[in-house]
This record gives C-alpha cells, structure tokens and sequence, in this order.
C-alpha cells in the first residue's frame, strides 16, 4: 500500500538496552515517516518488544535517542516527557485492562492520559467502541469479556487518544487462530482507513505483504534488513530475512 510521507513522527537512534548484562537492543537506530506503516519482524527475543517500550517511554534506554515528533523524549522535563509519551499509543500483547472500571472508562483512559477532557474521552471512547462493534458492552467489566473482545477494547483505547504513532505489539500472540485472523482483518481494515502513523510488531509475512510500506528486520537486538515488504520477503540479504521468506512461501 501506499502511504502520505512527511517528517519523521517516531526516530530511534542508537538504542542500547541490558537486561541482566546482555544487550536486548544493540544500537537500533530506525524512523517512521508520517502516515507511513512500518513493520517489524524478527524471532522472539530479538528485542522487538523492548523496542517498542523505549519508543512508548516506558523503559529508558541505557544509550541512544528517542524522539517524538523531533523532541528528544529522554532530555526532557518528566511532565513534557509524559505528554509527549502519552501521544504514542501501545496496544499491547494482552489487553492491559483494568480491572474494576468499565469498558467505557477503560477506553476513556487513553484519551484522558493524552489531554482530552473527561466528557470528550468519553464521547471518544464511545465512537470507538461502537465502530469496533463493542457498543452494546459499555458497561460490562474486562472479566466478561472474550480474548478478542479484550483486545478491540484496547484497540479503541489506543485510538480514542487520537495519537500520532500507535504502535502494535504483536495483539494476536495469544488468541487462537481463528481469533487472531479475526483481528489481523480488523488490523488491516484500520490501517487501510486511518492516515495515522504505525509502527507493527507481528510474524504474519501475509499482512505484511498486505499493509506495511516498509518491513524491518531485526536479531538479536539489531536491525539486519530493512525495505520494501515485497523486496524483502522475494529477495532477502539476510539470514533472519531468508528464513522469513521460506516461511512465507511454505
């Protein structure tokens, strides 16, 4: 797909990361245009979550720049740094819902955190739990809910902030097949329509071939590979990319 380039909204450059002594990230350096869908692959462990939390502001990286919209997130203020932050939205691998709130006001969290007033959260949190077909669960707690009914919420949260970036980590690691497929279509119906800024955790060369203007590789807590979904998944120059494309062609 084609998508409206523009600045850099999300720049990462020289991201260190260590767990334990080891390096997680490994100097990552990558930027995503605004408008465009970015995705990024890789096997488990290769730093792709840890990734994406650095970029959230959720982990501070040992080394290395992160910045939003040309602000270098970590030299910042702590207030300007959670505003900023708050601008980047995550869904993540599970729903992350709170327990004891509603799915309104689980949604309405998000718009909150990035601003909006209560009302407005509410209003926002409403249109998009209605368009993600959750319209009759208002009221209902995350308990009651489906896996995948759990993640639409979580979805609506992310975009009820209205974010420049939202990046995805991998939301369908833990439904089953049929589930995830259901949400992998819902995924690409949003990015086909939205012109928001995406930056896409997944193992699905299918949708990615289908959604992404871009495909990054990555092991071992470095960028390996990094082009065009179609030039990359046809003609890897790297290992993890080879491997990538025998999967996909199997």
């Amino acid at each position: 797909m084609a998508a409206a380039r523009g600045p850099f909204v999300l720049e990462a450059e020289g991201l260190v990361r260590h767990f334990g002594g080891r390096p997680v990230l490994d100097g990552v350096s990558l930027s995503v245009a605004r408008g465009e869908t970015v995705i990024l692959m890789g096997p488990s462990g290769c730093g792709k979550s840890t990734l994406l939390r650095c970029l959230k502001g959720l982990i501070q990286p040992d080394a290395g720049t992160v910045r939003i919209e040309g602000e270098d997130l970590w030299a910042l203020p702590e207030a300007r740094r959670r505003d900023l932050a708050a601008h980047v939205a995550m869904v993540f691998q599970r729903p992350q819902l709170v327990g004891h709130l509603s799915v309104l006001e689980n949604t309405a969290l998000g718009a909150a955190a990035a601003g909006i007033p209560w009302p407005e959260a509410y209003e926002r949190a409403a249109m998009w739990l209605s368009a993600l077909e959750l319209g009759r669960h208002l009221d209902r707690r995350p308990a009651e809910l489906s896996g995948g009914e759990g993640q639409r919420v979580a979805i609506a949260r992310a975009l009820a902030a209205d974010p420049s970036v939202v990046l995805w980590d991998e939301p369908t690691s833990h439904l089953d097949p049929m589930l995830a497929a259901d949400l992998l279509q819902l995924m690409e119906e949003l990015i086909g329509r939205l012109r928001t800024t995406m930056l896409v955790v997944t193992h699905q060369p299918g949708f990615t071939a289908r959604v992404g203007d871009r495909l990054i590789l990555m092991d071992r807590g470095q960028v390996v590979e990094s082009g065009p979904p179609a030039r990359v998944l046809a003609r890897p120059t790297s290992e993890v990319g080879r491997r990538l494309a025998r999967l996909a062609a199997a």
